[in-house]
C-alpha cells in the first residue's frame, strides 16, 4: 500500500487492488470524509468496519451516492433500522420518511451482500422483507387518514370492520423481489360495503 496520510489513508487488506481502482477508491474515500469526517473517523479506528465499507464503495456507486447524501448511513450499516412508522395525520412527511428507510435498508442489504454476510437467497428475501415494510407502513398511514376523512369502512353482508388488503404478486409474492424488480399490487377490501362517516365512500 503506498503510504499517505490524511482522509485517504487506508488499512492493509485492500492494497492488492489495480491502480485505477486503488486510486478510485482513495477518492472515494476522500469523497466520503470530506462529507462526513467524524463518521469515517470512527470507521477509520475500526479495521474490519473499514475493510467493508471500503468493498461497498467499491461495488455500489449507489451506496457511495447515498452515503454522501446521508453520512449518518455510515454508523448504521451494521444495524437494522427502527420500524418504519408514517403519521396519518401529516401525509407531508411520507415520502420523505418511505425513501429515506427504503435508501438507508437497500445500502444496508448491499453491504452485506459484497462483504458476503448475506447469502444471495438471504439478500432477495431482505429486498422483498424491506418492500413489504414500506407497503405496510403506507397503507397503514393511507388507511388511518382515509377513516379520519371518511369514516370506517363496513361490509354490508357482515356489518364488521373492514381493512384494506394488499396482495404482492410476482417476485414479492414469491419473496424473491431484487433491487431493479418492479412491485406488482392488488388492492381489495375483503367485501363489499360502506365507509360510516359523514362522508361516506362506497
Amino acid at each position: 500500500m503506498r503510504g499517505r496520510r490524511g482522509a485517504s489513508a487506508r488499512i492493509a487488506g485492500m492494497n492488492d487492488l489495480p491502480a485505477p481502482l486503488d486510486e478510485l477508491l482513495r477518492r472515494q474515500i476522500d469523497r466520503l470524509h470530506a462529507a462526513a469526517p467524524q463518521a469515517m473517523a470512527r470507521a477509520a479506528s475500526q479495521p474490519e468496519r473499514m475493510q467493508r465499507l471500503e468493498r461497498l464503495l467499491l461495488a455500489s456507486d449507489y451506496a457511495q451516492d447515498r452515503l454522501r447524501a446521508d453520512p449518518q448511513l455510515l454508523d448504521e450499516l451494521d444495524a437494522p433500522r427502527p420500524a418504519l412508522e408514517l403519521p396519518p395525520e401529516d401525509s407531508s412527511v411520507w415520502s420523505s420518511r418511505l425513501r429515506r428507510h427504503r435508501h438507508a435498508e437497500s445500502v444496508r442489504l448491499i453491504h452485506r451482500d459484497v462483504n458476503g454476510i448475506d447469502a444471495i437467497e438471504d439478500t432477495l428475501a431482505g429486498t422483498s422483507r424491506l418492500a413489504e415494510r414500506c407497503l405496510a407502513a403506507s397503507a397503514a398511514a393511507v388507511e388511518g387518514a382515509m377513516r379520519g376523512r371518511y369514516g370506517t369502512p363496513i361490509g354490508n353482508a357482515s356489518g364488521s370492520v373492514q381493512s384494506l388488503v394488499v396482495f404482492g404478486l410476482g417476485k414479492l409474492g414469491g419473496g424473491e423481489l431484487n433491487f431493479s424488480s418492479d412491485v406488482d399490487l392488488v388492492f381489495a377490501f375483503p367485501e363489499a360495503g360502506q365507509s360510516d362517516g359523514a362522508r361516506p365512500l362506497d
